[in-house]
């Protein structure tokens, strides 16, 4: 029998996907330092917590790769150099859904 839930309760949330994971660990490793998502994060960089309403996934990766091929003067280190394939997608496809 499955558990009914009163009103003064919540269902329990559903485990994270594993992209959604890999985009945690990513944005933990490299991102938090200087960005903010949800409130958390360094104060150096832009919010990221809506990104995705203004910048798709190729437009991103780009960004993330090596941000100076967009803006000449990017204060952001590159990180094509540092991320893997599935480093990159994994932030970049969690960002991108970031509306």
């Amino acid at each position: 029998m499955s558990p009914v839930w009163s009103d003064q309760e919540a269902a329990p949330a559903p485990a994270p996907s594993s992209g959604v994971r890999s985009a945690a660990i990513v944005y933990g490793r490299f991102c938090a330092t200087c960005h903010t998502l949800d409130g958390e994060g360094g104060k150096q960089g832009p919010e990221l917590s809506h990104v995705g309403a203004m910048h798709d996934a190729m437009w991103l990766r780009q960004w993330i790769s090596d941000p100076t091929t967009i803006k000449a003067d990017a204060n952001m280190p590159a990180f094509g150099d540092r991320l893997d394939d599935a480093q990159m997608t994994a932030i970049v496809d969690y960002l991108a859904d970031r509306k």
